[in-house]
């Protein structure tokens, strides 16, 4: 099994929440502090946690309570699965920025029925036209593009699905020709 965190957010030094990919097959004993929500994206998975089996095939999700061993087995090959670990202190800074009048929430959605790059940036001018021209320029072809913010100038972040997957130099690319751009995965 290989793991990709593509993401992560981290607070005052804590990691609070670790977006990642699983791939390929093997089975080992997990446990954490974080709860986890893991979507199958392809092939076939088995979750063990505790005497309960939860068998997985594409489009199906799991939550893991925190502090819950479990294992992982992949059936077959080509399995990809997207593992969300969420610090339950995430909910409480929501509802410390919901108390304050802070709300910098942020709803994004996506299939990943192609290669997915996820752009994390500020919404200012021209961040969308330097980052699409780097992919026109790397010859990475845009099937579909949707950009999602939570307040005008503020955070937002572009998802775009390509017809061939980007390259660590591409993602590299964007992060350093752009200033605005915060963080560049490939899902």
């Amino acid at each position: 099994m290989r793991e990709e965190y593509l993401f992560e957010y981290w607070k005052n030094n804590q990691r609070r929440l670790q977006l990642g990919v699983i791939r390929g097959m093997s089975c080992r004993y997990l446990w954490h502090e974080e709860l986890e929500l893991m979507l199958s994206l392809s092939g076939e998975i088995e979750y063990f946690a505790g005497e309960k089996c939860y068998h997985l095939r594409k489009g199906d999700m799991l939550l893991f309570n925190r502090n819950c061993g479990h294992s992982i087995i992949s059936r077959g090959s080509g399995n990809r699965t997207i593992s969300l670990k969420l610090s339950p202190q995430v909910l409480a800074d929501w509802e410390e920025g919901k108390s304050s009048g802070r709300n910098e929430r942020m709803e994004v959605s996506f299939a990943c029925d192609y290669p997915t790059v996820l752009v994390f940036h500020r919404d200012r001018l021209g961040v969308i036209s330097r980052v699409t021209g780097i992919l026109a320029e790397e010859g990475i072809n845009i099937a579909f593009m949707r950009v999602f913010r939570s307040l005008r100038h503020e955070n937002a972040c572009m998802v775009i699905e390509t017809d061939g997957e980007a390259g660590e130099a591409v993602l590299r690319r964007m992060e350093k020709e752009c200033e605005e751009v915060e963080e560049v995965c490939m899902l």
